[in-house]
């Protein structure tokens, strides 16, 4: 599923070179930031780490009767590995707990929601 235009705060994301620049709004950005820190929340009550690979592979369970084609799946998942991303580096309210054992496969990084981060807030 694509959005209209970019957002109006930098909510769209650039991919890198080999495509063209992935863009969402900003709400739809909040909107699927929401989700993610929804079940990060959810599996740190149940005492379950969540690598980022899992969290990615949730996420597209969630989507996946709104992925037609193999373009947009590949679309999809560049876009959550884009917004997983700038929710560590930028926004700060996915902190990476422990990084991954395998250096060549960093998605192996046990995620977790930032304890000041209240669930259900406005990103940004």
């Amino acid at each position: 599923r694509e959005s209209g235009g970019a957002a109006g705060r930098g909510g769209g994301a650039a991919g890198g070179g080999r495509k063209r620049a992935t863009k969402i709004t900003f709400a739809e950005y909040q909107r699927i930031g929401n989700m993610l820190t929804r079940h990060l929340y959810d599996k740190e009550l149940a005492n379950e780490e969540v690598k980022e690979v899992d969290l990615i592979e949730w996420y597209m369970e969630q989507v996946e009767e709104d992925i037609t084609t193999e373009a947009q799946l590949e679309e999809q998942q560049h876009m959550i590995q884009l917004i997983i991303n700038r929710m560590i580096d930028k926004d700060r309210v996915i902190l990476v707990y422990r990084a991954s054992d395998d250096a060549k496969r960093p998605e192996g990084r046990v995620l977790v929601k930032h304890p000041n981060y209240p669930v259900g807030e406005q990103l940004g």
